[in-house]
């Protein structure tokens, strides 16, 4: 959970060197947009200067242990600016961590909208 909130925060400042920390190198993410993307990807997407973060929040958070496996579901708002644009986006989210040595590492990453 600590992680999950770390990224939040680190989403909010822009701090790419933050979330490349906690992502593996072969993470596997797929964006609110299904697009599917690859952590260079994801990390170029957050530090682009047409999206701006005003407020990541999240609302929801469950965590099932399975071995040195951790699958996280929850749910967010992110609220910003993209192209002059304001936007919120409501969703859910499903994380995989895996223990890797002492760490817990990100290894899969999807976002889904609600629509509601």
């Amino acid at each position: 959970m600590a992680l999950e909130n770390a990224w939040d925060q680190a989403l909010g400042r822009e701090d790419v060197n933050a979330l490349s920390a906690i992502f593996d190198n072969g993470i596997v993410y797929i964006d609110y947009d299904g697009s599917l993307l690859t952590k260079a990807e994801y990390l170029l997407r957050v530090k682009q200067n047409d999206i701006h973060l005003q407020q990541v929040v999240t609302e929801e958070m469950d965590v099932q242990l399975f071995g040195t496996t951790a699958i996280v579901v929850g749910t967010y708002r992110i609220r910003g600016v993209e192209k002059g644009k304001p936007y919120l986006h409501h969703g859910r989210y499903m994380n995989t961590w895996v223990l890797i040595g002492k760490n817990w590492i990100c290894v899969a990453a999807s976002t889904t909208p609600i629509l509601r």
